[in-house]
């Protein structure tokens, strides 16, 4: 099992500003609390537990690959991920439209963004000034992925492709 850890993300920059410490240092006290826990509900130890910081390079490279590919479009300097392309889409979570549509919004999404070709197209690359904390020089420029092509890579990384995701059912 590999479960990724999210340590650049736009909430945990805004937390960490606001409380006046390093995002990094937030990060870091997060996962350790949420490790303690886990070790109290006695969860088995992962095969692995990647960082986005760790895959930075190969993320670029994958979203350049997707924009290569004609799956990735850039809305100014930002990059987005076309859905209408994976011809499943609307079919892999099992939700109605309008359910996506709903958690979309609800954990940030911007289903109005100007220049945008369908509602639940998201962010794979968002471009960033070289005073960013938080943003990395790459082969897309300076920035730091969306929250979704971390998750594909790192997986894909350890995992090899394809892996199957299965849903639990009862």
């Amino acid at each position: 099992m590999v479960r990724n850890i999210t340590d650049v993300d736009d909430p945990l920059f805004e937390r960490a500003e606001q409380l006046g410490v390093l995002y990094t240092d937030l990060a870091n006290e997060q996962i350790e609390s949420f490790h303690t826990v886990m070790t109290k509900l006695n969860f088995k130890p992962l095969f692995s537990e990647p960082r986005v910081s760790e895959y930075i390079d190969q993320i670029s490279v994958a979203v350049a690959e997707l924009v290569d590919n004609s799956y990735g479009y850039y809305i100014g300097k930002d990059i987005y991920f076309d859905v209408s392309k994976y011809k499943d889409f609307k079919n892999f979570s099992g939700y109605s439209k309008k359910l996506l549509l709903g958690l979309f919004e609800l954990r940030g999404g911007d289903l109005k963004l100007e220049g945008k070709r369908n509602k639940l197209d998201f962010l794979l690359w968002k471009n960033a000034e070289q005073s960013d904390p938080a943003s990395w020089q790459t082969k897309l420029g300076r920035g730091r992925p969306g929250w979704h092509i971390e998750c594909s890579v790192m997986s894909s990384s350890l995992l090899g492709t394809p892996f199957r995701y299965t849903r639990w059912r009862k």
